[in-house]
């Protein structure tokens, strides 16, 4: 991606639901995930400021989002969304996730 961003694996999940209690949907609930891996170039040391990995990150969030929306039909689907992180040694993870089942809602895409 660039010098402070090394992706190691983008990850997509899609679920289809047609049944999880209650009345049956005519047409299914769709969930999706996608989950980036990536080294994290301030591992292991102090840093005050972040802002440059935080500014080379914004593509990736930005990619990470329309990759999703692609996978799960389009911008007009989207009915909710949900972000979050993990971070490990050397690592970071970012989680995105967007839930599906009513139109003409836009989602937020993270980072902002």
């Amino acid at each position: 991606m660039n010098d402070l961003i090394k992706v190691r694996k983008i990850v997509t999940h899609v679920e289809n639901i047609y049944h999880e209690g209650g009345p049956a949907h005519g047409n299914p609930i769709k969930k999706g995930a996608i989950l980036i891996v990536l080294e994290n170039p301030y591992s292991g040391s102090y840093v005050e400021d972040i802002t440059p990995m935080m500014e080379a990150l914004k593509p990736v969030g930005l990619d990470a989002a329309n990759q999703l929306i692609e996978l799960l039909g389009g911008v007009k689907q989207i009915q909710s969304y949900g972000k979050g992180s993990i971070n490990l040694p050397g690592v970071a993870t970012i989680i995105s996730g967007f839930f599906l089942n009513a139109s003409n809602c836009i989602p937020i895409l993270w980072p902002p």
